[in-house]
């Protein structure tokens, strides 16, 4: 039995390139947006982002389910 590192499964390696790059993404365009950043300017960002973020990982879900 081979007790070595343990590979992660094919799917969650395919999510999570795509993921990371869209969370990226999106933390650059919610710190361009404020000159200073304290957490409340996070907040307010985050909160109008909400509904991009969640669109796009429902997105990359579906197309993960159709490949």
């Amino acid at each position: 039995m081979n007790f070595g590192r343990i590979r992660p499964r094919e799917g969650r390696t395919a999510l999570s390139a795509p993921i990371n790059k869209l969370i990226k993404r999106l933390k650059n365009r919610i710190f361009s947006q404020f000159q200073f950043v304290d957490h409340a300017s996070i907040a307010f960002a985050l909160f109008n982002n909400a509904q991009v973020v969640i669109v796009s990982i429902l997105n990359i879900l579906k197309m993960s389910i159709n490949l």
